[in-house]
């Protein structure tokens, strides 16, 4: 149910899921004075009942004072959770909801179609601009389907926290999470899982590497003219190289230079710190944190220096100069030799 908030009422001031046995519902803060909200129909009830809006707002009362609001639209809907066997066959490719249909409790459906178009159109892009082996174009399923299934099995997971019916039931299920929060053990679901296959840096038993398959952190930096702005809005969505300071970038010579500038790769230094004295490579850009986030990041993983992917996931650390270097020769390997896995 969507519905116009016409005058102030009490709401909940974040999104929130009721886990009420006597009716399961979720409310939803939409943009501007846009609210929704999603009941469950119990097992009772039939669902052409609400096609009545006298109905619909008879169950709607216990949520929200319906003199308040102005019923726009509402819809009876059975949610599905699907993901494809198959994501690609020759030149076509499959994302978004023709390739996984999404439970509805944690609002990942367009999120999720959003990944599967970054994580593709990057990839498109190298094959056709920049000569990268076709093969890479495999690591999209391999890397996608993976994350969407996690996803749907946790969606489907809380779902049934949300829904259950049974008071018994959910009077252990209240007790249970309860505790949980009082233990002081995390509890949130991981809802954005780190890539373990495709695209990513592999030891010699074919693991990722420290990092590799995580999502880069995203910093505010200072610019030049004094700015100050997210990392992500100043660079292109390319790959990047990025350290903390110069020397770490320092071995970097003449075949990884090369390899960076086919890529159309971005060199960056983001230092915690200004230092007008430390001169750069005209190919480098200088940047200062304006929080410790990456700082943090580089002493957690034990590294000096990342190599990024356009979509911003980690391919690999490196603790030493050599090492970075080591790692843009073997994604050079990955992404112009035969195979990507």
């Amino acid at each position: 149910m969507d519905a116009w908030q016409r005058r102030p009422t009490a709401l909940p001031e974040m999104n929130t899921q009721y886990c009420w046995p006597s009716r399961p519902a979720s409310a939803i803060a939409g943009p501007r004075n846009l609210r929704r909200w999603e009941l469950k129909i119990l097992p009772h009830e039939k669902p052409e009942e609400f096609q009545d809006d006298a109905r619909v707002r008879d169950v709607l009362a216990d949520f929200v004072d319906i003199d308040a609001i102005e019923l726009w639209r509402s819809a009876v809907y059975r949610f599905h959770a699907l993901v494809a066997a198959q994501w690609n066959r020759n030149r076509i490719f499959l994302l978004g909801d023709c390739a996984h249909q999404m439970p509805p409790f944690l609002g990942q459906g367009m999120c999720a179609g959003i990944r599967d178009a970054a994580n593709l159109i990057w990839k498109l892009l190298l094959v056709e601009k920049s000569g990268v082996s076709r093969t890479v174009l495999s690591t999209y399923q391999d890397e996608r389907k993976t994350h969407v299934q996690n996803v749907v099995a946790q969606a489907k997971e809380l779902g049934l926290v949300i829904g259950e019916l049974d008071v018994e039931a959910a009077n252990k299920r209240d007790a249970r999470l309860r505790a949980e929060r009082t233990s002081g053990e995390p509890t949130r679901h991981r809802l954005i899982p780190p890539l373990t296959r495709g695209l990513i840096d592999r030891d010699h038993r074919a693991e990722p590497t420290r990092a590799a398959g995580s999502l880069f952190p995203q910093p505010r930096v200072a610019t030049a003219d004094g700015r100050i702005a997210l990392l992500d809005d100043l660079l292109p969505p390319a790959f990047l190289v990025i350290s903390s300071t110069m020397d770490a970038q320092a071995a970097l010579g003449g075949r990884e230079t090369a390899i960076l500038r086919r890529l159309a790769a971005v060199r960056v230094v983001l230092r915690a710190e200004p230092d007008e004295n430390n001169a750069l490579d005209h190919d480098m850009i200088t940047l200062t944190a304006k929080d410790a986030l990456f700082a943090h990041w580089l002493v957690e993983i034990e590294a000096t220096a990342a190599v990024v992917r356009p979509d911003r996931y980690v391919y690999g650390v490196a603790s030493t100069a050599s090492d970075l270097a080591r790692l843009i020769r073997n994604l050079e390997g990955a992404l112009f030799g035969e195979r990507c896995s």
